[in-house]
């Protein structure tokens, strides 16, 4: 069995260019389109492609999951558009977008990537900035999720206990002992 890392992408690998981090990082979306060619106007969070390249190096597919909201092909045409203009597409196993209108479905694609890549449960992470959207939906799915904690996103206060939690996208490593 294989194992993997699983990430939401706006405000977890990239965000709007010159926004700070306690800025909810959907700005892109109005309503349910997505602003032409907003891949044009994302950067990388700091050291996204260094960190992206160490899991594969140490046997971590990679997949990126997308809460979305806008329909199927153009969602995923988005996501695609996103990670070419970013530089990361070659880092990347696989690509899949869920409905943005329903906290389930995120979970529903996650458990269809397990089972389709033949990952081992226990060795696969989701790893997200939404404790609702990312880091619910791992653990609905069965397997190990991280909440990147934040300032624009809404979650219980205080996190219920045993919440799993990252300060910021490259401690994956460390929690995973690769550094």
């Amino acid at each position: 069995m294989n194992k993997a890392v699983i990430f939401d992408g706006d405000g977890t690998l990239w965000r709007p260019v010159g926004q700070s981090g306690d800025v909810r990082p959907d700005a892109i979306y109005q309503g349910n389109r997505v602003e032409e060619e907003s891949y044009l106007k994302l950067q990388l969070i700091a050291g996204v492609p260094e960190m992206l390249s160490h899991l594969r190096a140490r046997g971590y597919k990679i997949f990126i999951v997308s809460a979305h909201p806008v329909p199927g092909e153009l969602a995923l045409k988005e996501l695609q558009s996103k990670t070419v203009e970013l530089g990361i597409d070659s880092l990347v196993d696989g690509l899949f977008c869920s409905n943005g209108k329903s906290r389930d479905g995120k979970a529903d694609v996650i458990r269809g990537i397990v089972d389709n890549s033949k990952l081992d449960p226990s060795q696969t992470y989701m790893v997200g900035d939404s404790y609702y959207y990312d880091y619910e939906a791992g653990k609905k799915a069965g397997i190990n999720s991280f909440f990147i904690k934040n300032n624009y996103c809404k979650q219980p206060s205080p996190l219920p206990r045993g919440v799993s939690f990252l300060e910021k996208i490259t401690d994956i490593e460390s929690v995973l002992g690769l550094i």
